[in-house]
């Protein structure tokens, strides 16, 4: 499945520290209740829904990720 949102997170945690990070979801209610749960329970790092590849390629450019590893949504089956 293509991803259409992300979460990312951006700012720093009680230690200073921020690797990035970034969730793909398929569909914009869940992307949300994600983001709201990780803010809930968040220590600094504050957790955005974005729906712009070129933000997701910025963001993981700054955070040295590979953009690409959240462009689709890995499922797994039991």
């Amino acid at each position: 499945m293509e991803a259409n949102y992300w979460v990312i997170g951006c700012g720093n945690d009680c230690d200073g520290y921020n690797s990035g990070s970034v969730a793909p979801f398929e569909y914009e209610e869940d992307a949300y209740k994600y983001a709201d749960l990780q803010n809930e329970w968040s220590d600094g790092i504050s957790y955005y829904v974005i729906t712009s590849l070129d933000t997701l390629r910025n963001y993981c450019d700054d955070h040295m990720k590979d953009w690409k590893n959240y462009i689709t949504i890995k499922t797994t089956s039991i």
